[in-house]
C-alpha cells in the first residue's frame, strides 16, 4: 500500500564550489546542537508525465527513484504548507502502478503516461540534530544532471533543507543564513521543472479575476479530487468548491454565453448532489454529538448509535462520490473546465457594469425568497439565494468594491439559515435513530434522551 507523508522543504542555489555554512552551535540555526557526518547516495530517478506535461505544470511530480534510504515510486501532490508524498514500492520495470495512475487522473483525465525525463543526483546529506536528540532536519546537497526524453543534460547544484521534526521558524533561519553565504532561496524548486525548461508550457496571465477564481478552484477541486481517490473524507470544501464554479459560471453566463456556460453548471450541479448530502449528514452527526457531550446519563449505547448508523450513511454517500469521479461523465466535467481555463470562450472581461448586474440580480432573487408567504415560504430556498448573492459577491468584489463588500455582510444571515437547516436535519436525525432503536435494546435511554436533546437542538 502506498504511504504519505507531508514534504516540508526549501531549495537553495549555492555557489558551484560552496560548502554548506555553519548549521550548529553560535552563528548557526536556532536549536541545533550538532549536525551529522555526511553520508553520499547515488540516485537516479525516471519522471513520468502526459504528452502535454499536465501533471508538472500543475506542481504534480511523479518519479521511480532507485538509490537511497527511500528508494520506489514517489507522488507529490500540492498541500497547504508543502506537498503531500505519497511512496510506492518499485515493481518491475518502469510501469507505473495502477494505485498512483488513479491518484492523478484529475490531472492526466485518463491520458496516458510516459517518461519524459530522467534525473541524476549524488546526493550528501547531513542531519541537523536537537540537543536531546530530535532530528530537526536533513541537508541534501545534490549535484544535478537532467536530461529531458529526447534533449541535452543539464547539470546544476542546489541544497535542500526538509523538516523532519523542525517547523518553520527554522526554514525561516535557514532562508536568511544560507542567503548570507551566496545561496538564496531558488524560486523552481522541482528538478523536474529545471530539466524541462523551455519545454513547459507557459501559462497566460488571467487578467479577469473571475477566471482567476475559476482557475483556483478547478485547481483545488482536482487536489480534493485526489485526496478522496487516497481514502481521505469527503470535506465540506469539496461541496463548497463545486457550488462557487457553479456560481463563477452564472456570473460569466452573459459574456461567455449560456451554451457555455449552463452545460458545465449542469455537470457540477449532478457532481454536487452526493456533496451536499455528505456534507449534511456529517454537520448533523457533529451536532448530535456534540449535544450529548452535555449529557450526564450513561449515554455511551446512544452515542456509539449516532457515530455508527451517521458513519454509515456518510460512507455511502462517499463510495458514491468515488463512483462518480471514476465515470467517463466526470472525466469529460475535468476537460471542459481545463478548456474554460485555458481557452476561454472570448477574450472579453466582464465590465464592472456587468458584474454589479450580475450582483443585483441574485439579491433580488434573494429578496424575493424573504417576501413569500408562510405557507409557500422555504428556508433551503433561501439560505441557498444568499449563498449565492455571498459567493457572486466575493466573487466580483475585486472589481465592484464597496457594493460586492455590503453585499457580503448582508449574505452573512446565510450563516444563520445554514445553522437552522443543520440544527433541524439533527432533530430529524434523532428522531430516525429514536424509532430503529425499538429493535436495538437502546429504545428507553435514546427516547429520554432525545426529549432533552430536541430542546437543546432548538435552541
Amino acid at each position: 500500500m502506498p504511504r504519505t507523508h507531508l514534504e516540508v522543504e526549501h531549495t537553495y542555489a549555492p555557489p558551484p564550489d560552496a560548502e554548506p555554512p555553519v548549521l550548529a552551535g553560535e552563528g548557526g540555526l536556532p536549536g541545533v546542537a550538532r549536525v551529522t557526518e555526511p553520508v553520499v547516495h547515488e540516485l537516479h530517478a525516471t519522471y513520468h508525465d502526459t504528452g502535454g506535461l499536465d501533471l508538472t505544470t500543475a506542481g504534480v511530480t511523479l518519479r521511480a527513484r532507485s538509490g537511497g534510504p527511500d528508494e520506489g515510486w514517489h507522488l507529490k501532490l500540492p498541500a497547504p504548507g508543502g506537498r503531500d508524498e505519497v511512496h510506492h514500492r518499485l515493481g518491475r520495470g518502469e510501469t507505473v502502478p495502477a494505485r498512483l495512475r488513479e491518484l492523478v487522473v484529475p490531472w492526466t483525465r485518463g491520458v496516458a503516461l510516459a517518461p519524459v525525463a530522467t534525473v541524476t543526483t549524488r546526493r550528501t546529506v547531513r542531519h541537523l540534530v536537537a540537543e536531546d536528540g530530535t532530528v530537526l532536519a536533513e541537508l541534501a546537497d545534490d549535484e544535478v544532471v537532467g536530461t529531458p526524453a529526447g534533449g541535452r543534460p543539464v547539470t546544476w547544484r542546489e541544497w535542500e533543507l526538509e523538516l523532519v521534526e523542525g517547523d518553520e521558524d527554522l526554514l525561516a533561519a535557514a532562508d536568511e543564513l544560507f542567503a548570507a553565504h551566496g545561496a538564496p532561496v531558488r524560486p523552481l524548486a522541482r528538478k523536474i521543472v529545471a530539466t524541462l525548461g523551455e519545454r513547459l508550457p507557459t501559462l497566460p496571465e488571467v487578467e479577469d479575476p473571475v477566471l482567476r477564481a475559476v482557475a483556483a478552484d478547478v485547481g483545488r477541486l482536482k487536489v480534493l479530487d485526489s485526496g478522496l481517490r487516497r481514502g481521505q473524507p469527503v470535506s465540506a470544501e469539496l461541496a463548497t468548491v463545486v457550488r462557487r464554479l457553479r456560481a463563477a459560471l452564472w456570473v460569466l453566463r452573459p459574456t461567455w454565453g449560456r451554451p457555455v456556460t449552463d452545460p458545465v453548471r449542469a455537470e457540477l450541479a449532478w457532481l454536487a448532489e452526493p456533496l451536499v448530502e455528505t456534507a449534511a449528514v456529517a454537520a448533523a452527526r457533529e451536532r448530535v454529538l456534540a449535544a450529548l457531550e452535555d449529557e450526564r446519563e450513561a449515554v455511551a449505547p446512544v452515542r456509539r448509535l449516532v457515530r455508527e448508523t451517521l458513519g454509515e450513511r456518510e460512507e455511502e454517500h462517499a463510495a458514491r462520490t468515488l463512483e462518480l469521479l471514476r465515470e467517463d461523465r466526470y472525466l469529460a466535467l475535468l476537460r471542459s473546465l481545463d478548456r474554460l481555463v485555458t481557452e476561454p470562450p472570448t477574450e472579453d472581461v466582464p465590465t464592472r457594469k456587468q458584474l454589479r448586474r450580475r450582483l443585483d440580480k441574485a439579491e433580488r432573487r434573494a429578496a424575493a425568497q424573504t417576501r413569500k408567504d408562510e405557507e409557500s415560504f422555504d428556508v433551503e430556498r433561501l439560505h441557498r439565494a444568499m449563498v449565492r448573492v455571498e459567493d457572486v459577491a466575493t466573487l466580483v468584489r475585486p472589481v465592484v468594491g464597496k457594493d460586492a463588500k455590503r453585499a457580503c455582510r448582508r449574505a452573512e444571515v446565510a450563516g444563520v439559515l445554514g445553522d437552522g437547516l443543520t440544527r433541524a436535519r439533527a432533530q430529524q436525525e434523532v428522531r430516525e435513530l429514536a424509532r430503529a432503536a425499538a429493535t436495538t435494546g437502546e429504545a428507553f435511554l435514546l427516547g429520554r434522551v432525545h426529549a432533552r436533546l430536541e430542546v437543546r437542538l432548538a435552541g
